[in-house]
């Protein structure tokens, strides 16, 4: 009976021992599972990461070389002959799939947003996986336009009476020795109490004229220089390299001004041209305010909201000049036609030279 009474024991030792083993068996197999799931996971993730950085790079690399392929849209990415290009055919690696996404920003082409976005579907997870980077990119490139002191540009805009306005325009002065009344922006070919003009004042300062008044704008130098003017109807303000310089109480009568012609490099008679290199041309039939205009030289285009000219100067060729305004008054260059190839800044705040 002893005999019988140990070997029940012993069965039961035995059956408690095996289910033992086989909770722990099971609990190590779960535990191994789940960590191989996350692992799996976690590599998957990584995997769709360095896709993502390697797209962003292949975008950097075309904005580089060739800002002009990212037009708006949804695309895919082909290495072709050692150099990343945007492609209309599908893009799959392994498991993976990438597209780019492009959108550029209003009133700024030079500006693209891009977005890489991974996608991919996973055994362990019900549905797809994905992740996006993105980032701005600015054309590295641009052109500008040189002028002489015989070319200018001249568009024809319908004659309009300025009560309120904003001019604004960047330049790099070929010397800063120019010629007394050489002009940069003139608003008509006429003169009298309605003209108003940016001038050289022949000793090494930039002026502005309306009518028979007078004002100091800034010292020339051979520097890009952003120079601004804006009239709300009753106060006259002028800017200098995104800082204002100087304000005058003027009278409606006295700052009003009428644009029949927009002259640029040249005098209202298109005597007295200022020698330099011209970029970003902007008229608004309104007084930007003082956040517009601090935006404005900090590189954001501010509202569209009454503007009447925009001339980018971008072309690079021919004699014509495209307004992206709503306005389309088209400038036409006369003299001698030079383009210059230039690092880009950003509107008004300049990061390159050329």
């Amino acid at each position: 009976m002893k005999f019988k009474k140990n070997s029940g024991q012993i069965i039961i030792e035995v059956l408690f021992s095996v289910a033992l083993f086989s909770l722990v068996a099971f609990s190590v197999a779960v535990i191994l599972k789940d960590g191989l799931e996350v692992l799996t996971l976690g590599m998957e993730k990584q995997r769709a990461i360095y896709l993502a950085k390697e797209g962003m790079e292949a975008l950097e690399s075309i904005a580089k070389d060739n800002f002009e392929q990212l037009k708006d849209g949804s695309f895919f990415l082909e290495f072709l002959g050692g150099n990343w290009e945007i492609s209309d055919k599908e893009e799959k690696i392994e498991k993976f799939s990438r597209k780019i996404n492009l959108e550029g920003e209003k009133d700024f082409e030079e500006l693209k947003k891009g977005e890489v976005k991974i996608e991919w579907e996973s055994p362990l997870i019900y549905g797809k996986n994905s992740l996006s980077l993105f980032k701005y990119f600015v054309n590295p490139k641009t052109f500008a336009l040189e002028l002489d002191s015989q070319s200018y540009v001249i568009g024809e805009p319908s004659p309009w009476e300025g009560q309120n306005y904003s001019i604004f325009l960047s330049l790099f002065p070929k010397t800063a020795l120019q010629e007394n009344g050489a002009g940069l922006f003139a608003s008509k070919e006429e003169a009298g109490n309605t003209l108003l003009q940016i001038e050289s004042d022949g000793n090494l300062n930039y002026q502005l004229r309306i009518g028979n008044k007078t004002f100091l704008i800034g010292e020339i130098k051979e520097k890009w220089t952003q120079i601004g003017i804006t009239f709300d109807g009753s106060y006259l303000r002028i800017y200098y390299d995104g800082k204002e310089s100087s304000s005058q109480s003027l009278s409606l009568d006295e700052g009003r001004v009428e644009f029949s012609r927009y002259l640029l490099g040249t005098s209202f008679n298109k005597q007295k041209g200022f020698s330099g290199i011209y970029k970003n041309l902007i008229i608004f039939d309104r007084s930007l305010n003082q956040n517009e205009i601090s935006d404005l030289f900090s590189g954001k285009i501010p509202s569209s909201d009454g503007l009447r000219l925009y001339w980018k100067m971008v072309e690079g060729e021919g004699d014509s000049i495209k307004d992206f305004s709503s306005y389309n008054v088209s400038g036409k260059i006369t003299g001698q036609i030079l383009w210059k190839k230039i690092f880009n800044f950003s509107v008004w705040k300049e990061v390159g030279d050329f």
